[in-house]
């Protein structure tokens, strides 16, 4: 595979992209970073046509393909796990938490006391100004 890139960006194709479109995509592609389209750019042509022809071999077989997609969208998936399972709970996540009565850490207790007794403090003073 192309260095751990998507398959689809270095061709600049959709995914639901029909064989047609990813040969012409290949064509395009593969002329404009040929070696002797780019002179004193020879190596950094190189890497890029090794690159896109990797792509074209996988995405022009149709079986090749399948297992490309299968391992992208469970890529995709575990990614998404992975970055859903690191976010942080904001005080009104653990506000609601504690008024369900749920073990939550001492200190978000506290802050979310704090949240709750500073917003009506500066409710109450406006009101009295």
């Amino acid at each position: 595979m192309a260095a751990r890139r998507d398959l689809y960006q270095v061709l600049t194709v959709r995914r639901d992209a029909t064989p047609q479109q990813i040969k012409t995509a290949f064509r395009k592609k593969a002329m404009r970073y040929h070696p002797d389209h780019n002179p004193g750019k020879e190596a950094w042509a190189n890497r890029k046509l090794k690159s896109i022809i990797e792509a074209y071999e996988v995405l022009s077989d149709p079986a090749r393909r399948d297992a490309y997609d299968c391992r992208l969208a469970q890529a995709e998936m575990m990614l998404k796990s992975r970055t859903t399972a690191r976010r942080s709970k904001s005080v009104s996540q653990y506000m609601v938490d504690i008024m369900r009565h749920r073990a939550t850490p001492s200190w978000a207790r506290k802050m979310a006391f704090a949240f709750v007794f500073f917003d009506y403090y500066v409710k109450e003073t406006k009101k009295v100004k």
